[in-house]
């Protein structure tokens, strides 16, 4: 500990406390030089002008203190859920499409560890995946007109010969799609084949149950808004 009651900052000149500097074993008096509000502004500012850099060494740092960072992470999430919540939302909002983008990339490169993640997921959930598997058909169920032709289901069996066929094909999974949503907001679609398209899974996943934005004004909270 410091003997020392205040000390000047090299940086500002403003005489402090103790407790504004950071703790340096090197120094004769204990305490680093400058204070703790003008180091962050100078790492700041260096990050600022050495990104590259800046993203090398906050790697190698997790890296190396990875039990750390997770536990730290952890805590920060718990501490303020809904901040940290709200901030990821406006974070992938914003840079949507490169997450998805790395998302896909990394797991063409580590399909292994995808599988495995996803089949230990299961394993310890199978209770809940059972349960919206169940969920999921009977919408769909409910979502077929009993009008529909024998012609009409074939063609709904080949979208989902069609899917199977290209995830083989091309290693890329692929999912058929409701063009309109069998449970969105304010609005469900039929599954009928009109509203049937394939996409590659990342696709799919990331549209999630929203209408096209050409058609958001058929949604029914906007037609009874506008009544």
């Amino acid at each position: 500990m410091s003997g020392v009651a205040t000390k000047i900052c090299r940086i500002c000149k403003a005489e402090k406390s103790a407790a504004e500097f950071s703790r340096n074993r090197s120094r004769k008096d204990g305490l680093h030089y400058n204070c703790k509000p003008c180091d962050s502004e100078k790492a700041m500012i260096w990050a600022k002008n050495n990104p590259e850099k800046d993203l090398a060494r906050r790697e190698e740092y997790k890296r190396k203190n990875r039990k750390r960072v997770l536990l730290l992470d952890r805590e920060r999430y718990w501490s303020n859920k809904d901040k940290t919540l709200q901030e990821r939302k406006v974070y992938y909002a914003l840079k949507r499409d490169k997450i998805i983008e790395r998302v896909s990339a990394w797991g063409k490169v580590n399909r292994d560890k995808t599988r495995l993640y996803c089949k230990n997921n299961y394993s310890k959930n199978k209770t809940a995946y059972t349960a919206k598997s169940a969920k999921r058909r009977s919408a769909k169920m409910c979502a077929t007109p009993s009008w529909l032709s024998a012609i009409e289901q074939a063609q709904i069996q080949e979208m989902y010969d069609v899917a199977a066929a290209l995830t083989t094909q091309t290693g890329v999974k692929h999912h058929v799609d409701h063009i309109h949503p069998l449970k969105g907001r304010g609005f469900s679609g039929l599954h009928v084949p009109w509203n049937l398209q394939v996409l590659r899974a990342t696709e799919n996943l990331s549209k999630g149950t929203r209408l096209p934005a050409n058609e958001a004004h058929l949604m029914w909270g906007r037609m009874n808004h506008a009544s």
